[in-house]
């Protein structure tokens, strides 16, 4: 009897202290993954805070190619509110699909909401989720950069132009012929469609 006794009491305590040990490892995992929670949370919000202040427009499209994420940047690029955008296609404001060239920077076309075109330059990644991939693109008006470019060239253009009417008067002697070249050059290096030089005879009077 009394070693049945031993027995069950040496046995209630083994037990007892397995179920402590048991309660102590699922109280620090349970412990664990409220931290790790409240890690998630917060890197959460600070990652939205970021993406909502971000400088470039920032969208995402889910799996049907619908957008999910639109902050506040392309809010000013394409004059539209994100709840007004979230759920729309892609295609109602980008003329571009963003499942192809990932990583690549693109130039398209984006469609304001008064129907404005603006010149956007694009970069894409894609995410992988449960439903298929999600497409990520940050996107810049290259507007001022085109217009930039624009009269960059013009400038050369011009800068040709007078480098080629320069060599003209330099070496022509012929009136006609320094005509010609002056308006060949404005032509073919200046960009004009037309160029024509008047001369004036002038009367005795």
């Amino acid at each position: 009897v009394y070693k049945g006794f031993g027995f069950v009491i040496v046995t209630a305590i083994l037990l007892l202290w397995l179920m402590w040990r048991a309660f102590a490892s699922t109280e620090r995992a349970y412990e664990a993954l409220r931290i790790s929670e409240r890690r998630l949370a917060a890197n959460r919000n600070q990652l939205s805070a970021v993406i909502g202040s971000a400088m470039d427009a920032i969208v995402t499209v889910d799996e049907r190619g619908r957008l999910v994420l639109f902050n506040q940047s392309a809010e000013a690029m394409f004059d539209c509110a994100a709840d007004a955008a979230l759920g729309q296609p892609l295609a109602r404001f980008l003329e571009t699909d963003l499942g192809s060239d990932e990583g690549a920077y693109r130039l398209t076309t984006g469609i304001r909401t008064d129907g404005a075109r603006i010149p956007i330059e694009a970069a894409v990644s894609a995410v992988p989720g449960r439903h298929g991939v999600r497409f990520t693109a940050i996107l810049r008006d290259v507007s001022r950069q085109r217009a930039h470019e624009a009269e960059i060239e013009r400038l050369n253009r011009l800068y040709a132009a007078l480098t080629d009417i320069n060599q003209a008067i330099a070496t022509e002697r012929d009136r006609g012929r320094l005509f010609r070249r002056v308006c060949d050059g404005l032509v073919d290096h200046g960009g004009l469609s037309l160029a024509w030089i008047g001369w004036r005879e002038m009367d005795g009077d």
